[in-house]
């Protein structure tokens, strides 16, 4: 037997990955798959899946082409029709909601004022995001161009210095009058979610229970664990460059421990790879992106089965007032509450752009409005 874990990772058929777990297919007796996520492209993504649980009996009867075809909106309904009979017998849904887990406590946003420095930085790149000539290039260069200025932008709504490297090797006319203080950011002002963090924290702590910090930036990963050290506070860290054998140290240290009461991660990195329930119940976001997949995964982290009936789960957020930390955080729960209806309904779910992808344009639309109205 064959269990095949976040199976949705197989969906791409050129892929190495996908080819090398197909082979695995054909040489198991039986096989099972599991994925929160089956359909985040488009039905195109069940062919694989369906051809590994069973490689010699052709579930799904179109091909990647058809199916892509389906998902333009370019179909018979009775394709659409015959596809989901074929598929029905073949899946389970276990939905959230069957689980009876207690109710998670979300607490309000915590806004914070940004920095004098930081409050500078902040609105030079967002003159020089709206301002931005991306008319001309072409279509995908433009889209690229302004995502990486949105990004930029997204830095700084914590820590200005993450943007230090990429702006010493740039010549931005924008950046000049500013370039000496977001390189030496760091020693010029302490970041004011840090020092918000740092106050939940401390106060979770004096509770004798263990946090999760979430953070976007792995740079923040790195100066907030030296920020938390400077006030006697040991953290592990979790983020992409930390090897599979580290990190299950870490993970199985946070666990059996008692003086590891912090961990700072990554959710593009290790939010759908770690059960910490039994021992955290509390998690604050110092920055968050666009991307509600990851950002729901990073929940579930310290919120799913096993949980104790009596036990309270916390999440907090830290956000920089007047600025598109805003903007984020209602897109989200926007995001999140339309990918609850999916996975929750009875159907295989089916998600699209805005839950796949870390910038939809509906998410550059309403940031644009965001700053053209402030």
């Amino acid at each position: 037997m064959i269990v095949l874990d976040e199976a949705h990772k197989i969906k791409n058929p050129n892929a190495l990955r996908s080819r090398l777990v197909m082979q695995l297919s054909e040489n198991s007796s039986s096989r099972i798959i599991l994925t929160g996520t089956p359909m985040p492209n488009g039905y195109v993504d069940l062919k694989n899946l369906f051809d590994f649980i069973w490689p010699n009996r052709n579930i799904i009867p179109y091909n990647f082409y058809q199916l892509r075809d389906i998902d333009k909106g370019s179909f018979d309904l009775r394709m659409v029709t015959n596809l989901m009979s074929r598929i029905n017998p073949y899946y389970i849904r276990i939905k959230k909601n069957d689980l009876n887990l207690p109710k998670a406590k979300y607490h309000d946003p915590v806004k914070v004022d940004m920095g004098i420095a930081q409050r500078e930085i902040y609105d030079l790149i967002a003159d020089d995001y709206l301002g931005s000539k991306y008319s001309d290039y072409d279509l995908e260069t433009r889209r690229q161009l302004k995502r990486a200025k949105l990004i930029r932008l997204m830095q700084t709504l914590t820590n200005p210095g993450s943007i230090a490297k990429s702006i010493q090797g740039e010549e931005y006319e924008a950046y000049i009058g500013l370039k000496q203080k977001i390189i030496n950011y760091d020693s010029i002002e302490t970041p004011p979610k840090y020092i918000k963090t740092l106050e939940i924290i401390n106060k979770i702590l004096n509770r004798g229970e263990k946090v999760i910090v979430w953070t976007v930036f792995v740079h923040n990963i790195k100066k907030f664990s030296d920020f938390l050290s400077t006030n006697g506070i040991d953290s592990k860290s979790l983020y992409g460059a930390i090897s599979n054998k580290d990190r299950e140290d870490i993970i199985d240290e946070f666990h059996n421990d008692k003086h590891l009461n912090v961990l700072l991660a990554n959710p593009g990195a290790v939010a759908e790879s770690i059960s910490l329930h039994k021992v955290c119940n509390n998690a604050i976001y110092l920055d968050k992106d666009f991307n509600a997949a990851n950002y729901m995964q990073s929940k579930d982290r310290i919120h799913r089965v096993g949980i104790k009936n009596n036990t309270q789960t916390n999440y907090y957020f830290i956000c920089s007032k007047n600025s598109i930390d805003d903007v984020i955080h209602e897109r989200l729960l926007e995001k999140e509450n339309k990918m609850k209806q999916v996975i929750e309904g009875d159907t295989v779910p089916l998600f699209d752009e805005e839950f796949s992808t870390n910038l939809s344009d509906k998410d550059f639309e309403l940031v644009d409005q965001y700053l053209r109205g402030n």
